[in-house]
């Protein structure tokens, strides 16, 4: 490619930089010709000074100096300077742009490749590439480096629907078609609910193998994602997958994994997506938005312009500047206008397809009405059952460019050719067709259930609706695609009055299970009260176990650890009496999940046996059953049971459970365990520990689906930074987590809790009382103590603080009276210490835990240790500043001081 501008002309294939009236070569460093080729590739919009130090430096680490002296010598190449900025402009605080016009032509001529989809017949006109060289040309590098030198880059292609995605990547396939690289094509479907791992059974069909087999015996997901990497490894790859905007969860969690792991592998990771798609909320934008390093490239599609729609018009005898004005350089719309060579300009894609639509011949237009009901790739053999003749009809859209094929399967040339054609039949002629094409899929051997579905509900079908979304919903659920799950079983269960009492039971459970997963913990707990009674209706004792397990999953959340244990206390006798091993270690390790401390935000375990005896329980089994997924579970939860009893071999347990849950593919398992270590830790006094197993964690939870896992160690981590007097920090990420979107359960008033205590402690009183209210009402009606306990303590102390000691008993009595009805001793002890503190006395002392049971019985010293041993900065100064003695009074002010809470140092004066 040749890039004309000023007076010069870059030469990327014979990587010279020229001067343009002479030709004269002029000497610059490799590094200087790739930041002049980078920034003129994109010379659309500002290029950051990160993409050029990926883009140039790759994983080598230079200093940002290093690239400003390579700008400045490049801008003294092209005659430019930091003033002038004629060529290359600096953005302050963002990066740089080439602002110089530029010609773009390709060496020798317009490069040409194949049209959209994949392997089109010889006949289909090809479209030209133009203005995609420098993308091509990153590609091509990305394949040098997978074939030389074994290491792998994901790239991400991202457009609007027409800018030639698809084009820029036959084009690239062109160039690895002939260098000895296996080529792996899938696509993500625009069906009603996704295939479940769509792009991955595309795949499988090719290579057949170990990934077929398990994609085909159903085999569990750890064991797909496991089949992948070992595949990819064997020869230098290029794997593309299309369209990821229209990908299940499932798809979503390969490309997740892949990008982690793709520097070990010889393969190029291709991804395509419609950026304008990518709506707030979608999965996606958590994909992308943990992309970094210069293994993840990215490429942002522009409209062609003015000068290439000229070229592409050539003697057609259109007007370019019209065609361009109305297209607004979208490639496949000019396309279309272009191969209609009509005079007049069509408004809209729409017209520009059916007017090459209306000039085939009937049979090829029926052919073309049942295909446009098909989502990506349409069998042969399923078109020749659906319309007499096929293969001629066929043959002619394929002839005239409509549509692309191979030897199995035909398409149209573009997404929105389909969609065009679709739009166009009436509501009878759409339904018809999707019945037709359910009908004849139906009949055929394993057929996908997503598919089926599509068609079902497209054409009304409710009696297929019901027959084929259980499977559906079951392979989504089995392979973690959870919002697909949620849509087959809606579908389902809008039709109840058509079903039987155990369908209802099962799907209903199954609902608030994949509401669960996906955090919609009011959902999950409104349809998951519903699967119990639906179940007890039933009287099958696996179908209720299982709506009794997964209903005390979201309970744990929604209402809290208690709600979580009554239900599973109902579980765990019916699988005892069902001898189920794999359910039973499963209810075992949740039920010592509802014992323990996994909601607790403050420093101090409350230390509970039951939580190691059902966690040892759920071990046995585990180990008995050889599962690991169900070892690393148990092994959480006596890990940090046994902590908080001061069994400093819990620390064993959870680093195992850690390693552990590392091995599977997947962000749940490992974001789990990380929560449940780092919270163990961090009330272990293991600050360093919590710390580093909340990033762990966040590394895997954040911008996935396990959004409620984020939360619980964002939550911990704000609670390490209070504990330390990292105060600064702690209230930035607190105020990020009370104003988190979606449904953090009981978590987001327990994060009020300590906004507010850490406000206080700062004089900040009006600003605390109004979030106090907020975090008081959405506990109000609760008697969970794990949730109001910590709402009232910072209750207490926010008054006390505040210089409102009178109220305080009034405040503390209904949360001392449920504390003591329940024996939580953290909670009491942890109020009755506030109320001595500002003066009141207790007139009972409860048994305390931790450093509250010797601050209450006035042993400071000891509790002050016992502070510092916990890593709390704040309470040891406090134990000290309300001693009896004085230089430990006046060790405890300067600590107060130096922590900056002038509300303690004002209540303690």
């Amino acid at each position: 490619m040749i890039y004309s501008f000023a007076d010069f002309e870059l030469d990327t294939s014979c990587f010279e930089l020229r001067r343009g009236d002479t030709g004269e070569s002029i000497a610059v460093e490799p590094q200087v010709f790739d930041v002049l080729h980078f920034l003129v590739g994109h010379a659309d919009r500002v290029v950051t000074k990160n993409e050029l130090l990926d883009e140039v430096w790759g994983t080598r680490f230079v200093t940002e100096s290093a690239l400003t002296s390579r700008i400045k010598d490049a801008r003294k190449a092209v005659g430019d300077n930091g003033r002038a900025q004629k060529v290359l402009r600096t953005v302050h605080g963002r990066g740089y742009r080439f602002v110089a016009a530029v010609v773009e032509r390709p060496e020798g001529g317009l490069e040409a490749t194949r049209p959209a989809g994949p392997s089109p017949p010889a006949t289909t006109d090809r479209p030209r590439l133009l203005e995609r060289g420098h993308q091509l040309a990153t590609l091509t590098a990305c394949l040098d480096a997978a074939r030389s030198e074994s290491t792998g880059t994901a790239v991400f292609i991202a457009g609007e629907a027409g800018l030639g995605k698809t084009t820029l990547v036959h084009a690239f396939t062109d160039v690895a078609a002939g260098q000895d690289v296996r080529m792996l094509v899938g696509a993500c479907d625009d069906l009603v609910t996704p295939r479940t791992l769509g792009p991955l059974r595309d795949i499988a069909r090719e290579l057949g193998g170990r990934l077929a087999d398990a994609l085909a015996e159903g085999a569990d997901v750890e064991e797909i994602f496991a089949a992948l990497p070992e595949v990819l490894a064997q020869e230098p790859t290029v794997l593309v997958i299309e369209d990821l905007h229209w990908a299940d969860d499932a798809t979503l969690d390969v490309v997740r994994f892949l990008t982690r792991r793709i520097t070990t592998l010889p393969t190029v990771l291709v991804v395509t997506y419609r950026d304008e798609d990518i709506v707030a909320g979608h999965r996606l934008r958590g994909v992308l938005g943990n992309l970094s390093g210069a293994s993840n490239r990215r490429i942002a599609l522009a409209p062609l312009s003015l000068d290439a729609v000229t070229v592409l018009v050539g003697d057609v005898g259109l007007p370019a500047h019209e065609l361009h004005a109305v297209t607004r350089g979208n490639p496949f719309f000019v396309s279309e206008v272009l191969a209609a060579r009509d005079l007049s300009v069509p408004p809209t894609v729409r017209d520009a397809v059916l007017g090459r639509v209306d000039a085939l011949s009937p049979a090829a237009r029926r052919l073309l009405q049942h295909a446009a009901v098909i989502p990506s790739r349409a069998e042969r053999w399923l078109l020749a059952e659906l319309v007499p003749d096929a293969h001629l009809a066929t043959a002619e859209a394929e002839q005239a460019g409509v549509l692309g094929g191979d030897e199995g399967h035909v398409w149209f040339r573009h997404e929105l050719a389909r969609q065009a054609v679709e739009e166009s039949l009436s509501i009878a002629g759409r339904i018809r067709a999707n019945q037709e094409v359910l009908d004849v899929l139906a009949g055929h051997d394993a057929p996908d259930p997503a598919r089926l579905v599509h068609h079902a509900e497209r054409a009304g079908d409710t009696g297929a609706v019901i027959a084929h979304a259980p499977a559906a919903a079951h392979e989504a659920i089995r392979l973690g695609s959870y919002s697909q799950a949620i849509h087959h079983l809606e579908l389902l269960l809008a039709r109840t009055d058509q079903l039987d009492d155990r369908t209802v039971a099962v799907a209903t459970s199954q609902l608030a299970y994949a509401f669960y997963m996906v955090n919609r913990f009011a959902d999950s707990a409104h349809h998951g009260r519903r699967g119990v009674a639906a179940a007890e209706a039933v009287g099958d004792p696996v179908v209720l176990a299982d709506a009794l397990r997964w209903l005390s999953r979201t309970l744990y959340w929604s209402d809290g650890p208690r709600a979580a244990t009554a239900a599973l206390e109902r579980a765990i006798p019916l699988l005892e009496q069902l001898g189920d091993e794999a359910r039973l270690a499963t209810a075992h390790a949740d039920l010592a999940r509802a014992h323990s401390d996994l909601v607790t935000v403050g420093p101090v375990a409350e230390p509970d046996p039951a939580v190691v005896e059902h966690a040892a329980r759920s071990l046995e089994l585990a180990e008995h059953l050889g599962h690991t997924y169900l070892r690393c579970h148990a092994l959480q939860y006596r890990g940090t049971g046994r902590l908080a009893l001061g069994d400093a071999g819990g620390a064993d347990d959870v680093a195992l459970a850690v390693e552990l849950a590392e091995l599977d593919p997947r962000d749940e398992l490992p974001a789990r365990a990380c929560v449940n270590a780092s919270g163990g830790s961090f009330r272990a006094g293991r600050l360093d520990d919590a710390e580093r197993y909340a990033l762990l964690g966040l590394a895997r939870a954040t911008g996935g689906e396990f959004s409620a896992g984020a939360y619980r160690l964002e939550l911990t981590l704000q609670g390490v930074h209070l504990s330390r007097g990292e105060w600064g920090e702690a209230e930035a990420g607190l105020r990020t987590l009370v104003a988190w979107p979606g449904e953090p359960g009981i978590m987001r008033p327990l994060a009020a809790s300590l906004l507010v205590r850490l406000l206080a402690r700062q004089a900040r009183h009006e600003e605390a009382a109004d979030l106090l209210r907020d975090a008081v009402a959405g506990t109000s009606g609760s008697s969970e103590i794990a949730v109001v306990g910590p709402v009232a303590a910072a209750a207490l102390e926010a008054a006390w603080l505040a210089g409102r000691a009178a109220v305080m008993p009034d405040l503390a009595a209904p949360t001392l009276a449920l504390a003591a009805e329940l024996r939580h001793r953290t909670t009491e002890a942890e109020l009755a210490r506030y109320l001595q503190r500002a003066g009141h006395q207790v007139a009972a002392l409860p048994e305390g835990v931790g450093p509250w049971a010797p601050a209450l019985a006035g042993r400071w010293q000891e509790a002050a240790d016992g502070w510092a041993a916990l890593g709390c900065r704040y309470e040891r100064a406090v134990e000290l500043a309300l001693a009896p003695h004085p230089d430990a009074r006046s060790q405890g002010r300067r600590e107060l001081e130096a922590l900056g809470a002038a509300g303690a140092l004002a209540a303690i004066t």
